[in-house]
């Protein structure tokens, strides 16, 4: 099974991922880190569409599940013939930012805060089968609604 987590930067992704991949035995990719996979970005997209699209068949046994993380928009549309859940996740702009400048140790420049801002107006449009927001709901409470959709798939 395919789940691409989706949305902007601190908005829990990678935490639920790492949560959830040991739950249903799932690799985990976030962005570009498949250029791994070869020596240059074409061969490495090849190869690593080719797992995305192993495990988007793999709907019903579930011995093949995948979780790509993304936080660029643009990446969506690469993916648009794979059959896959779409997990969006938000969380209001305000709590964006605090954790943000966790990440930066306090420090929030001016120039990273109009990229937050940026980068909320670009996601908002976005759709996912599920929509998770991160500060509303506990990580359990999220966790549980993306096993849903998992349990739904393979009855």
């Amino acid at each position: 099974m395919l789940f691409v987590f989706m949305g902007e930067s601190c908005t829990g992704k990678s935490t639920i991922a790492d949560i959830i991949s040991h739950k249903i035995n799932a690799e985990v990719y976030s962005g570009k880190e498949y250029m791994k996979l070869a020596k240059n970005e074409y061969d490495a997209w090849k190869i690593f569409y080719n797992k995305l699209v192993d495990a988007s068949v793999d709907v019903y046994n579930c011995d093949n599940n995948i979780i790509y993380v993304i936080t660029e928009k643009d990446m969506i549309a690469k993916l648009d013939n794979l059959n896959c859940v779409k997990v969006k996740f938000i969380a209001d702009i305000d709590i964006i930012k605090t954790r943000f400048s966790k990440r930066m140790k306090g420090n929030l420049p001016k120039p990273i805060i109009s990229m937050i801002e940026r980068k909320s107006l670009e996601w908002k449009e976005v759709e996912g089968d599920i929509v998770l927001d991160t500060f509303k709901n506990n990580i359990e409470e999220n966790i549980n609604k993306i096993l849903e959709v998992t349990y739904k798939k393979n009855a």
